[in-house]
């Protein structure tokens, strides 16, 4: 995404295969490590991806907003974390 567009999250309606939980997995390993680096673009799009793969995977929502927030981006952290409570409310 580009910096200042609002990111949106489809509601998800499959279930991860066994090849989707080891694609997420690597994109989430690759995201963390840009994120240690505050590389906050890719690990961005890393965990996006790793979402797409397993979108019932709803805490990776909690580590995008906060590469968002690191990055400045405020609005797209806020969507992100009401995207976050609506698909957890509790």
């Amino acid at each position: 995404l580009a910096q200042g567009e609002v990111p949106t999250y489809p509601e998800c309606a499959k279930k991860a295969s066994a090849d989707d939980l080891r694609a997420a997995k690597g994109a989430h390993e690759a995201a963390s490590g840009f994120y240690d680096r505050a590389d906050y673009d890719r690990a961005i799009r890393n965990w996006r991806d790793a979402y797409e793969f397993d979108c019932n995977a709803h805490r990776l929502l909690i580590n995008i907003a906060n590469a968002y927030e690191k990055k400045g981006d405020r609005e797209a952290a806020v969507v992100t974390l009401e995207a976050y409570l609506k698909r957890v409310p509790s």
